[in-house]
């Protein structure tokens, strides 16, 4: 599982590094759930239309992607 890796940076590194979490698959039920359950304080986008996937070329999840100015 990643997210708690993900949610430990985040710890780390507090708002230095903009750190964003993209769902792409299921509904506001389901992403508010993965949130709670694993205590996840970094904001979290929902992408079921998969545009940031598809403008980052991502083709699954987990994926980690860096985004400089």
């Amino acid at each position: 599982m990643e997210a708690p890796s993900v949610e430990a940076e985040h710890d780390k590194i507090g708002e230095s590094v903009g750190i964003y979490g993209v769902a792409w698959n299921g509904d506001d039920s389901s992403y508010a759930d993965f949130l709670d359950r694993h205590g996840l304080t970094f904001p979290n986008l929902d992408d079921t239309a998969g545009e940031v996937f598809r403008r980052y070329g991502v083709p699954s999840q987990p994926e980690w992607v860096f985004v400089d100015r």
